[in-house]
């Protein structure tokens, strides 16, 4: 049974960093290009209230796997790891509880962006929500990045006395 937490912590970074990138450069940007803005905004609309509380449930759940994994293992970079992780929980529920509802009531507030000048003020604000949920969203793809690079390989594990 020891054997099946660093499998499932792996498993875990994965379907991590696989979501997030799946939804990031692989669904949302052709919905933009093919749907328009008001019509891909309604789609991703009705993702991101499932994609982020799972990223926040992964970051969540990493943490954990990692303690039970690696719990009687010398590990040389636990502390970058236990820092990425929850640095990494920190980002996911501010992007969940904060980020996320407020660029959501902003876009409610713009109404149709197609009839909305650019430089419209809700619209401006919304854009710089937008601009900083896409930079957490990096951040945490990179913190996942770094967090399966750093996972501890079985010739670098030594049983701690």
């Amino acid at each position: 049974m020891k054997n099946i937490f660093p499998f499932l912590y792996q498993i875990t970074l994965s379907l991590w960093l696989g979501g997030m990138v799946a939804i990031g450069f692989v669904a949302t940007p052709p919905l933009f290009k093919n749907l328009g803005i008001d019509k891909a905004a309604e789609v991703t609309g009705l993702i991101f209230p499932i994609f982020f509380p799972y990223c926040l449930v992964l970051t969540i759940l990493a943490r954990f796997l990692f303690g039970l994994a690696y719990r009687d293992v010398a590990v040389k970079s636990r502390k970058w790891i236990l820092g990425l992780l929850v640095g990494s929980i920190v980002l996911a529920a501010v992007q969940h509880f904060f980020i996320f509802p407020k660029a959501e009531a902003l876009r409610d507030q713009v109404g149709v962006f197609a009839d909305t000048l650019k430089t419209d003020p809700v619209r401006k604000q919304f854009g710089m929500y937008h601009g900083i949920s896409n930079g957490v969203n990096l951040l945490l793809m990179l913190s996942a990045t770094g967090l399966i690079y750093l996972t501890p390989r079985k010739e670098e594990e030594e049983e701690e006395d």
